[in-house]
């Protein structure tokens, strides 16, 4: 569904995150190659992590859990958690 915003042309997703007037910053964005890791530490505003390209892991630190990310995969850690 597309909703007309004047010139501008958005879709539902993007209509409700501006809605809700969220402000956000970029603390990282970055080319790595293999191997590499990041320690992001508990912060108390959501973290996002978009995979442009070839894959990664993401674990959880409190409790250990992984899940192998690939091109295209946006993941969203509403908690902050390290």
């Amino acid at each position: 569904m597309k909703i007309d915003f004047g010139d501008a042309f958005s879709d539902v997703l993007t209509s409700v995150l501006n809605s809700l007037q969220f402000k956000g910053e970029v603390f990282c964005y970055a080319r790595f190659t293999s191997p590499w890791a990041i320690k992001i530490d508990h912060k108390d505003f959501a973290h996002f992590h978009y995979v442009e390209n070839g894959e990664a892991w993401i674990e959880l630190e409190k409790t250990g859990a992984r899940t192998k990310l690939l091109s295209g995969d946006f993941v969203i850690m509403p908690h902050g958690d390290a």
